[in-house]
């Protein structure tokens, strides 16, 4: 886990940067990906949807490897990642995660690296948890957050990315109207990479390039006044 001590002042600008570098390591390495407990969790995720499995998914445990249960398949080159599902002989019913893309014999595509991708920039720049006790009854972090745009995201995000800054302190408009312009445009972001539906979801490079504009944008205000509407 990688841990930053970030100055108060500079916060969100080096926030950024991260993100934006991240994102550009995650559309390189999208397609690759080795890291088998994402897929371990994910299925059990998708199992724990059901309402009643009547013991079809009684292999479905950790007491063996992911790779050798009903149903699923896992890559000979990448051997821990799951390419396909076939569950339509079980009989199953109930509601599946839109978090999970795996469905019956459909293969594995990138739309689930993007909505984690969005619930990530969600979580940091709000900071919730989609586990958080809040998210019930039918709201998400995804639903919390679309709510908020355009106009109330200054009340949604993590206040300890601006509200120390000094020139926030200073009731600086321009900063603050940067601040929130910038925020907006990565809320809009995340609710857009984490849409319940795969199809409606950014591309891994749309949401780079989108990332890296927002970066650029805010860089290149903190340089020069902000143009009135």
């Amino acid at each position: 886990m990688l841990l930053l001590t970030l100055r108060p002042r500079r916060r969100l600008l080096q926030l950024l940067l991260l993100i934006s570098a991240a994102a550009t390591i995650s559309a390189a390495a999208a397609l690759y990906s080795s890291y088998h407990g994402e897929d371990e969790r994910a299925l059990l995720a998708f199992k724990a949807k059901f309402s009643s499995d009547s013991g079809a998914l009684a292999s479905w445990n950790q007491s063996t490897s992911y790779c050798s249960w009903d149903g699923v398949t896992c890559s000979r080159r990448h051997r821990w990642r799951v390419v396909a599902l076939d569950l339509s002989s079980q009989g199953l019913a109930g509601t599946i995660s839109p978090a999970i893309e795996y469905g019956e014999g459909l293969a594995v595509s990138t739309c689930g690296d993007m909505f984690s991708l969005g619930i990530t920039l969600l979580e940091m720049f709000t900071a919730k948890r989609p586990t958080d006790d809040m998210f019930r009854d039918g709201l998400s972090l995804h639903g919390y957050a679309e709510a908020a745009l355009p106009d109330e995201v200054m009340e949604i995000a993590d206040s300890n990315l601006w509200l120390h800054d000094e020139a926030s302190n200073n009731n600086d408009t321009r900063h603050i109207m940067r601040t929130r312009k910038c925020l907006s445009a990565i809320i809009q972001l995340g609710v857009l990479c984490s849409k319940q539906l795969p199809s409606e979801r950014l591309s891994i490079s749309d949401a780079t390039a989108e990332m890296h504009a927002i970066r650029d944008k805010y860089i290149s205000a903190q340089r020069c006044p902000i143009a009135p509407e």
